[in-house]
């Protein structure tokens, strides 16, 4: 099938206009599966519209019906066959140039290093991989050591929180003494720490990294003591992993103030919190904001990756129906406008890829990031001493089960963080990791 980010139909009909995906092309023509309820609009269609993608100069054709014919080829139970026949000298020259794109690109990537592929296609820094960090800590020294926050910092007036989101650092927390926060945020002399107003407890991102229930309580209550609000963040489960979480929360939420906020990182714990507790404040957490988020973006030469989904109308009624008063985004190096609801804006890491099946744990137990680990009801918490390192100019790093990459602004230019809050986000989380 050929990819549709490379070559997209559209017919353009009397009622609406429909995609369809080719799944095989020539210069003569393409097939494409359509829904048998399509057929008649289809076949009657008043323009066929074709964009046609190569790297930095995308092409969009347009075709009457007078110079193409559509045929059905096989009629199948739920869905129809159908092909196009065109014999457009246009389309036939752009079909031939991203064959040709397609051909050499294939050709590239069978006797070349991805890396020595993307410095052809996009300008990417091959050479530059061979400088590596020593260990996480010196890199993230490094990369703390260059925060040299602006006077807007400490001007404007802004509600902050900090992300405990793992058991060591809740343990750390408990422990230390009234308004005293673990490392690494004791050692942060930024003016963001004079604003903290609210502290994440749970996970993010990693059901096993949940604390349990008598470590959060304890969290919980001092959070209380210390006048800060507290918020029970929720990682995405898998089907083995929610009765466990569901037993926890059963136990963990009767002991909780009367309007307990959560952070939600999985849809199905979601519409399970909404209906088992209707009076939850319910914040849509950072995982569920489906946003481009790369540090190699910047070699695409895309200086906007567009909207998220969240600014769509359709999913604000969906989230709205599922008891969500407030959503979450990160800051992550492009630009990106605020969200139409209150939100929580998190900095300076932003979370590009997350795995439930660990990726770490499958290269430490099988050898390969795509390795089957035997058992996936518990794990060896290779988190806890392990990480995947990266070439130091991609400021990025694998924690935990995610992928993480580093905001150089973040923390440092006000100006760029305010631009991205707008007039909604009433809430900055600083997230870092020991």
């Amino acid at each position: 099938m050929i990819s549709s980010a490379c070559f997209c139909a559209v017919f353009e009909t009397a009622h609406a206009h429909y995609d369809c995906s080719p799944e095989d092309i020539s210069i003569l023509g393409f097939t494409f599966r359509i829904p048998p309820d399509w057929r008649s609009d289809i076949l009657n269609s008043r323009q066929l519209r074709l964009h046609i993608y190569y790297p930095d100069r995308p092409r969009t054709l347009l075709l009457p019906p007078s110079l193409y014919t559509l045929t059905v080829e096989t009629e199948e139970r739920y869905d129809l066959l159908m092909r196009m026949e065109t014999a457009s000298p246009d389309y036939a020259h752009a079909v031939r140039s991203l064959m040709e794109e397609i051909s050499s690109y294939t050709k590239m990537k069978s006797e070349l290093d991805m890396s020595e592929v993307s410095k052809i296609r996009t300008g990417y820094p091959a050479e530059q991989e061979q400088n590596f960090p020593a260990s996480f800590t010196d890199q993230f020294f490094a990369w703390m050591s260059s925060v040299h926050p602006d006077s807007g910092w400490a001007d404007q007036d802004y509600s902050a929180a900090l992300c405990l989101t793992d058991p060591c650092m809740v343990e750390s927390y408990v422990t230390l003494p009234e308004h005293a926060f673990p490392a690494p945020y004791r050692k942060l002399a930024h003016p963001i720490m004079n604003h903290i107003h609210t502290l994440y407890f749970g996970s993010m991102t990693c059901p096993f990294l949940f604390p349990d229930k008598d470590l959060l309580l304890t969290a919980f209550k001092k959070a209380t003591r210390e006048n800060l609000h507290a918020v029970l963040s929720l990682p995405p489960v898998m089907s083995s992993d929610f009765e466990r979480i569901r037993h926890l929360l059963e136990q963990l939420i009767p002991h909780l103030p009367a309007l307990p906020e959560f952070s939600v990182n999985d849809w199905g714990l979601l519409r399970y919190v909404h209906t088992r507790y209707p009076s939850a404040v319910i914040e849509l957490g950072p995982l569920l904001n489906r946003e481009t988020r790369d540090v190699r973006m910047t070699y695409l030469h895309r200086n906007n990756p567009g909207d998220s989904s969240l600014h769509a109308p359709i999913w604000q009624k969906l989230i709205s129906d599922l008891g969500v008063t407030r959503l979450s985004a990160q800051c992550h190096e492009q630009a990106q406008r605020p969200l139409p609801l209150p939100f929580s804006l998190y900095l300076p890491f932003f979370q590009m890829n997350t795995s439930l099946q660990c990726t770490l744990r499958s290269a430490l137990e099988c050898g390969t990031r795509g390795g089957q680990t035997e058992d996936r009801t518990c794990s060896s918490m290779p988190c806890s001493s392990s990480v995947f390192l990266y070439p130091d100019f991609l400021h990025m790093v694998g924690l935990q089960n995610s992928l993480y990459g580093y905001d150089r602004k973040a923390l440092s230019d006000f100006s760029y963080v305010r631009t991205m809050m707008g007039d909604t986000c009433d809430r900055i989380v600083l997230q870092l990791f020991q």
